[in-house]
This record gives structure tokens, sequence and C-alpha cells, in this order.
């Protein structure tokens, strides 16, 4: 949000968490970005900003500091592309995250 400082955080290693004081309730909009070779299994995944096809799913939802936020857990697939050394097919995997 653009009263937070700094505005926009990224997370490349656990924990993938902020914590913030705030006040009032707003949209947040997260980009979960995969590592190379895995690629989401989703409609709403979109390329990522190195323009790797499916590799960055958009997610958003409302935060509240008013205790009216809301907790929720998903269950995302992703593809992991095995290299042709390795073989010769792909396989899914399952994936949580929660809100």
């Amino acid at each position: 949000h653009p009263t937070f400082r700094p505005p926009r955080v990224i997370r490349a290693m656990p924990p993938y968490q902020i914590t913030r004081i705030g006040w009032g309730y707003f949209t947040v909009q997260a980009y979960i970005i995969l590592k190379a070779g895995y690629t989401w299994i989703s409609e709403d995944a979109q390329p990522t900003p190195d323009g790797v096809e499916k590799g960055m799913l958009p997610l958003e939802w409302m935060l509240s500091f008013d205790g009216d936020g809301s907790m929720g857990r998903c269950r995302l697939k992703y593809k992991h592309e095995i290299s042709a050394e390795d073989s010769d097919s792909s396989y899914d995997d399952d994936s949580e995250y929660e809100e």
C-alpha cells in the first residue's frame, strides 16, 4: 500500500510474511513467482517480469486492521519441468498457501 514504507516488499526466502501497523481496510495485491523450471497450473497465471509463461500468480484480498480480516487456505497446482537429462516428462504437484 502506498502509505506503508516501503510500499512494496519482496520476499525471496522464508518466512514469506510481513508485519505492519495501520488502520482501516484496503485491498492487498501479491504476486507469487515460482523459481526457474516451475509453472503454475492456473488460468490466472501470468508471465513473470522476465517472460516465463505462467510463472507468476497474482493474488489479492481485503486487509482489515479493525479485526474484520479473514484467513483462508487454497490448494494450488504447479508443474515442474524436468530437464531432458533427467526425464522426458513433467509432473504436477500440489502447493498450499494461507492468506
